[in-house]
């Protein structure tokens, strides 16, 4: 199953999107939904989901916009979710929706992966597991101590950007 489902996304995205997920169903979990003009692909570390960790979690969508979908009744519908889809997984650093019509005209062959995008998440969330870990980040420490830990994903962020 896991060969076919790497085999149909490769169909349907660029080369250079697909090549890092690991060929081994014993360390991800793979899944697919579809309609008529719509494929979304699914790629999960069991490690990553373990830990709750979404760098691991990858959202593949195409778009089958290509001969003559834009002229049938039902398309309309299915591009409004899709670009629903697109709102939900828009901030998973490894997700990619694209429009088959852009694949058709290569617009997609100098994106940088969606994976790319996810293994720089993994380094910036890496850092950011122990906020003291750094003697640099001595002052981010105490205001770790300070503050809630609802506010601690800001925090995160304002400490990956380097703010003082």
């Amino acid at each position: 199953m896991y060969s076919n489902w790497l085999a149909e996304l490769a169909q349907g995205f660029p080369d250079h999107f697909t090549q890092g997920l690991k060929n081994d169903e014993t360390e991800a979990f793979v899944g697919k939904m579809e309609a008529e003009f719509i494929q979304v692909y699914f790629w999960a570390q069991k490690q990553s989901l373990q830990n709750s960790n979404v760098t691991g979690v990858q959202a593949f969508g195409l778009l089958k916009d290509d001969g003559g979908a834009l002229e049938k009744d039902a398309f309309e519908k299915q591009w409004i979710n899709y670009l629903r889809l697109y709102n939900l997984f828009q901030f998973l650093p490894g997700a990619a929706f694209i429009a088959q019509s852009g694949m058709d005209r290569g617009y997609y062959f100098e994106l940088k992966s969606p994976l790319d995008a996810a293994d720089a998440s993994r380094e910036v969330t890496d850092r950011q597991r122990d906020p003291a870990a750094d003697e640099a980040d001595q002052p981010w420490h105490k205001v770790f101590e300070l503050t809630d830990e609802s506010i601690h994903p800001l925090l995160r962020r304002l400490q990956a950007e380097n703010v003082k």
